[in-house]
């Protein structure tokens, strides 16, 4: 699944569950949640670029499912509730299943091509792949050199 459709399923998600999504500029904030009455808006920067807008979407959202926004959010949101968003955003953006088949495959060597073939940042794969352990899941460290770069190398310097 490419970007514009995660995105596409988070706006979906979240409109399923009543809340109102205002893309606008704004210079202080990529994105924020508020409850304004019965109401949840989501606001989102129209300026930032695909793979952020992905990220900060994300990441509200992950506000609203964890409970962790109040009615005088955001100035008053706690480390906790942050790191709470973070996980939720990191385990919808790098689900397990999709982690694993990644990982496994012989063209991503090391974790900033998995955030690459995923579509997401390094900070979202480092807090998917520590949520998962915490889980008890296995997930493969991958090392820094790829594996296409440990082939060449063989071909390059024959012993």
């Amino acid at each position: 699944m490419d970007i514009e459709e995660k995105i596409i399923d988070l706006y979906n998600l979240g409109e399923s569950e009543g809340i109102e999504f205002i893309n606008c500029k704004r210079v202080i904030a990529k994105g924020s949640l508020y409850y304004y009455f019965d109401i949840v808006l989501i606001y989102i920067n129209i300026l930032l670029s695909e793979k952020d807008e992905l990220l900060v979407l994300a990441h509200e959202l992950g506000h609203y499912y964890t409970n962790t926004a109040t009615e005088l959010s955001p100035p008053n949101v706690k480390k906790t509730d942050e790191t709470r968003a973070k996980d939720w955003a990191a385990i919808h953006l790098v689900t397990y299943k999709d982690f694993i088949k990644v990982l496994n495959s012989p063209f991503v060597g090391n974790d900033f091509e998995a955030a690459e073939e995923l579509g997401v940042d390094i900070k979202t794969i480092k807090r998917a792949r520590n949520y998962y352990e915490r889980q008890g899941l296995k997930v493969r460290q991958c090392d820094v050199v790829s594996w296409w770069d440990f082939e060449r190398e063989e071909t390059m310097f024959p012993s």
